[in-house]
């Protein structure tokens, strides 16, 4: 399942993953990403049936993976 994500920052820098919580998007988190993008490369997905990720929601699980999935 593909997801839609934005990445800030530095290729070549550490990763750290910011996730919305349900109910929003990755939007909810355009303020904070780029304050940390200095230090890091910032990955900010959304997850299945939210944002720019069509599709349904899915379980916990299924978010869990599509998470895993986006970071490959």
């Amino acid at each position: 399942m593909a997801i839609a994500r934005r990445e800030l920052g530095s290729p070549d820098a550490p990763a750290l993953v910011l996730v919305h919580g349900l109910g929003a998007s990755g939007r909810a988190l355009e303020r904070v990403a780029p304050l940390v993008a200095a230090r890091f490369r910032v990955i900010v997905p959304d997850l299945p049936g939210f944002g720019d990720t069509g599709g349904e929601h899915t379980t916990i699980e299924g978010m869990a993976r599509a998470v895993l999935e986006a970071l490959d």
